[in-house]
């Protein structure tokens, strides 16, 4: 579940996405919080990144309950936004985790191993937050990326983990 926001900072509105969510209505819930975004200049930048997480999520969970060969458009409009995003703070946590998940989701074991790899060394540029992404991308590669592209490609396995090893190394 996306982290929570402030009460005082949340506007009443939000609230009704939250339930949606919360409610299993992420399609109605996505759209509210997409509406907040547009509005986002009105919270503080830690909530605006807690909207966008909790946008991310609602998208996500309605894409999982489709079949998976219609999930492809909703997963882009993710990937777009965290892109943009990236554009605008290469260092933003939530866009950089989320790439890498949309990449993978999508079927693109490389464009997830490139975000991870870039995701890993932008976390660098935001202190505060980069513990935390870089445990997410740390688990994320090491328990679904690097096992799934082993499947796919018998004995990649272990030189993917090498090579995740030297890069988290050589960028601490």
């Amino acid at each position: 579940m996306p982290p929570t926001m402030t009460a005082s900072s949340r506007p009443p509105w939000l609230g009704l996405g939250q339930a949606l969510y919360l409610g299993g209505t992420f399609d109605a819930a996505a759209e509210l919080f997409d509406a907040a975004l547009g509005r986002a200049s009105a919270l503080s930048s830690a909530d605006r990144l807690r909207l966008l997480e909790w946008w991310a999520a609602a998208i996500d969970r309605g894409a999982q309950a489709l079949p998976v060969d219609r999930r492809a458009p909703l997963l882009e409009r993710i990937s777009e936004r965290m892109a943009m995003e990236i554009r605008q703070d290469p260092g933003n946590a939530g866009a950089n985790y989320w790439l890498v998940v949309v990449a993978r989701e999508t079927g693109d074991a490389a464009a997830a191993w490139r975000a991870a790899v870039a995701g890993w060394i932008r976390a660098t540029l935001h202190p505060e937050s980069a513990g935390v992404l870089r445990a997410d991308l740390d688990r994320f590669v090491t328990e679904r990326l690097i096992p799934e592209r082993g499947r796919e490609e018998p004995g990649a396995a272990a030189g993917l983990l090498m090579q995740w090893q030297a890069l988290k190394e050589q960028w601490r």
